[in-house]
């Protein structure tokens, strides 16, 4: 995998290529979802950083997931960018279906081309769909619902509900699972000048920065039982230095990503936002970066 990709940031061939009624717009060279709340790109070079963020995942935590499944016959991962969660925990339980869903193919279809040369399990299934317009699912289909870093496109108001829809498609005693930031924390100056005007982007839109500490109260009102909640600091631990290196290049390709909407929404003036992210190359891998991740998860009732 190319890990570094996402630094090569050619310009598409033409915003016309695009089906309009899809809802698109170009924004620095980057596609992005027109009339969405959704702050980062939707295209190739994004779908190399969510990879590049689940390897991370799974070296700090060792699995795919934190609850350990007997059996599963059928699994559902919501909003599933490359759906690399999704082909791997295929891979892990053969006899289950798996599902993964995401409201866009661009990442998938980059990503996919890889899955080819070791082959995409034949239970694993990828739909269109978006979230935000609920599961299409029937109730107590799944024996574990999967969300992961949605935090740049669901709402405050609207985090109650998802979670209430994933509770009602998980068959009882199946499980709920939300992985979300509970923070991102460095000394670099620079990096702490771009997690305030984060913040204040997210807040324009009513977007939790770190939505991870909410997860348990919003289970708990979706009738969730036997929460549980796991802290996994990325950036530490026995193979710190191997997820440092993993870490600083997706913290730079998030703030790289994120420049056209907030140049935009005149948060930062376009060279500003460009002195500040060469400092932050030259401070980030000096002084290192964290993310404490929160999996948490629970029991349906169904």
């Amino acid at each position: 995998m190319r890990f570094f990709g996402w630094l090569r940031r050619p310009a598409p061939d033409s915003a016309a290529a695009e089906p309009p009624s899809r809802g698109w717009q170009w924004l620095g060279g980057r596609r992005h979802l027109a009339n969405s709340l959704y702050v980062m790109p939707k295209d190739a070079e994004e779908g190399e950083r969510l990879d590049l963020q689940h390897h991370l995942l799974r070296i700090a935590l060792g699995r795919n997931s934190y609850p350990r499944l007997r059996q599963p016959r059928a699994i559902l991962d919501i909003a599933c960018g490359t759906g690399i969660w999704g082909i791997e925990m295929a891979r892990d339980f053969p006899k289950a279906e798996v599902i993964s869903f995401d409201y866009d193919r661009t990442a998938f279809e980059n990503s996919a081309q890889k899955q080819k040369l070791i082959g995409i399990p034949a239970n694993f299934h990828f739909q269109v769909h978006d979230a935000l317009q609920g599961l299409p699912f029937e109730p107590n289909r799944f024996d574990l619902t999967h969300l992961r870093f949605v935090g740049s496109f669901v709402s405050r108001q609207r985090w109650p509900w998802l979670l209430k829809e994933m509770e009602r498609v998980t068959r009882p005693g199946g499980y709920l699972e939300v992985v979300e930031l509970e923070d991102l924390r460095s000394p670099s100056p620079a990096f702490n000048r771009f997690k305030e005007v984060g913040k204040r982007l997210l807040d324009m839109r009513d977007l939790h920065q770190f939505p991870a500490p909410y997860v348990a109260e919003y289970m708990e009102q979706a009738r969730v039982k036997q929460i549980q909640v796991k802290r996994v600091i990325l950036g530490t631990g026995r193979q710190s230095e191997r997820q440092q290196r993993l870490l600083v290049a997706d913290t730079l390709a998030i703030w790289t990503n994120l420049q056209p909407i907030i140049v935009k929404v005149g948060l930062l003036a376009d060279e500003e936002y460009t002195r500040l992210l060469e400092q932050l190359k030259e401070e980030l891998p000096r002084m290192g970066v964290e993310m404490p991740i929160l999996f948490t998860f629970g029991v349906s009732q169904g």
